[in-house]
C-alpha cells in the first residue's frame, strides 16, 4: 500500500477501543510502534472482553510450545472476507479448483482451527474437502482415500511426512498427486519421502499467521519458498534487513478494522521480492527464541555444534520430578554416524552447559518419527519447552 493509504488506515482505526492505550499521539502510520507477542497480548487482556461484545466473535488460538496460549479475537465479516480474497487468489493460481479432492489433515483441536480453515478455502473454491483432521490414524486415511479416490493431500509438512512414512513401512499404494502444505517450512527430505511414498507431483503451500490469518501462497515446485503476498489483504514490511534484505517480517492485515493489528512482528524472517509488478516474500526462517536453562540466556544457535551434521533436530527442555532442569538433544543423522560420534556431542553439550551439576542431559541419535509435534498445531518446532505446561 502506499504511504497515503496506509495513513488513512490508521485514521480510521486509531480510535478503536481495541487500540486504546497503544501509540497514542502518533499522526503517521510509519510512526506507529512495531507490535510483538508481548505487546498484542497486552492490548488483549487490557482492550478485549468477550461479554461486552453486542455481535459475534471468530477466536483462534495460538499454538506451538515458545508462549502462553493466546486467543485473538476477529470480526466474523471481516474474516470472511479475507477468506474469499484468499481463495480467489487460490483458485485463480489452481492450487484449488472445482475439481479438486483433497483430504484434509490439519488439526481441529483446543481452538486451533487450521483444520477448518482450510476447510473454507476448499469450499469457496468450490472444491472437495474430506475432513479428516491430523488425529485420524494414518491406517484410517489410507482407507479413506481408497474409499473416496482424492487427488490432494493438505496439512503440516510433519503430518504429510508422517502419512509418507507410514505408507512406506507398511507397503501400501496410496497415490496423491497434489500436496497443500502450511504451518511449517517444508524441507527436502520431507519431500523427497512424499514424492517417493505418495507419488507427489505437485506441491504448493500457503502462508498464514494466528495474529493475521492467510495471506500467501507459493508454487514450491516452481518457486521454492517465494510466496505471492495477497496485498488485498496484507502490508508487509521487513524490520532491520541485513546486506541481503533479509530480516524480520513486520505484517499490517488491511481489512481488520474491529480488532485491528497494524505492524506486527509475525516472528518469521525473510526478505521482499518484486516480480512482474507483484509483491513476493522469500521466507528464510523463524526468529530468534530466547529460552533460559538456570538463569542462563541461550538461543537455538548456541547448540550448532551438538547438532552439526544432523539432517534434523529437536532440542527439549523439561523438568525432573525433582523440579530440576533437563536438557535433551534429539539429532536425526544425516549419515551414519562415526565411532564416538555420540560420545562426542554429549562432551559438546557438557561443555555449552558449563558442566552444570544442577542441568541433567543427554544427546541421543533418533530417527524423525521420535522428535515430538505439538497435538495442538501438529508442528514439529526445533525447540520444545515443557517447563510450562501451558507452553504445549
Amino acid at each position: 500500500m502506499k504511504t497515503r493509504q496506509l495513513d488513512e488506515l490508521w485514521r480510521e482505526v486509531q480510535a478503536s477501543p481495541f487500540l486504546a492505550g497503544h501509540a497514542d499521539g502518533c499522526t503517521r502510520f510509519a510512526d506507529l510502534p512495531i507490535m510483538g507477542r508481548a505487546e498484542l497480548r497486552a492490548l488483549v487482556e487490557r482492550n478485549f472482553d468477550l461479554r461486552r461484545e453486542t455481535t459475534g466473535v471468530y477466536l483462534l488460538r495460538t499454538g506451538g510450545t515458545l508462549a502462553e496460549t493466546l486467543i485473538v479475537p476477529l470480526g466474523i465479516d471481516e474474516n470472511r472476507q479475507q477468506r474469499q480474497a484468499m481463495a480467489d487468489h487460490l483458485r485463480r493460481a489452481r492450487v484449488f479448483t472445482p475439481t479438486t479432492v483433497a483430504v484434509n489433515l490439519f488439526n481441529y483441536k483446543h481452538l486451533y482451527r487450521s483444520a477448518s480453515i482450510f476447510d473454507d478455502l476448499l469450499e469457496r473454491c468450490d472444491a472437495t474437502s474430506i475432513g479428516l483432521g491430523a488425529i485420524t490414524p494414518d491406517e484410517f486415511v489410507v482407507n479413506f482415500c481408497r474409499r473416496l479416490h482424492p487427488d490432494t493431500v493438505v496439512g503440516t509438512p510433519s503430518r504429510l511426512y508422517q502419512l509418507a512414512s507410514y505408507v512406506s513401512e507398511a507397503g501400501v499404494d496410496l497415490r496423491l498427486p497434489r500436496a497443500v502444505f502450511g504451518g511449517e517450512v517444508m524441507s527436502p527430505e520431507y519431500l523427497t519421502e512424499m514424492r517417493a511414498a505418495l507419488g507427489v507431483e505437485r506441491l504448493h503451500g500457503v502462508y498464514a499467521s494466528v495474529e493475521n490469518g492467510s495471506w500467501g501462497y507459493c508454487d514450491h515446485d516452481r518457486d521454492g519458498p517465494l510466496y505471492r503476498v495477497v496485498e488485498e489483504i496484507v502490508h508487509v514490511e521487513i524490520e532491520d534487513p541485513d546486506e541481503r534484505g533479509v530480516g524480520n517480517l513486520v505484517v499490517t492485515n488491511t481489512i481488520k478494522r474491529r480488532f485491528p493489528l497494524l505492524r506486527y512482528r509475525n516472528g518469521d524472517r525473510g526478505r521482499m521480492v518484486e516480480r512482474d509488478g507483484r509483491q513476493y516474500v522469500e521466507l528464510v526462517g523463524r526468529g530468534v527464541y530466547t529460552f533460559r536453562v538456570n538463569h542462563r540466556a541461550m538461543t537455538e544457535a548456541d547448540f550448532a555444534p551438538v547438532v552439526a551434521g544432523a539432517h534434523r533436530y529437536q532440542i527439549q527442555l523439561s523438568l525432573t520430578a525433582e523440579r530440576r532442569t533437563r536438557v535433551d538433544v534429539l539429532v536425526v543423522p544425516a549419515s551414519e554416524p562415526a565411532s564416538g560420534e555420540l560420545d562426542a556431542k554429549r562432551r559438546m553439550l557438557a561443555t555449552l552447559l558449563d558442566d552444570d551439576a544442577n542441568v541433567d542431559r543427554d544427546v541421543r541419535f533418533v530417527t524423525p518419527q521420535e522428535l515430538q509435534t505439538s497435538p495442538t498445531t501438529n508442528k514439529t518446532p526445533a525447540v520444545v519447552d515443557t517447563r510450562q505446561a501451558t507452553r504445549w
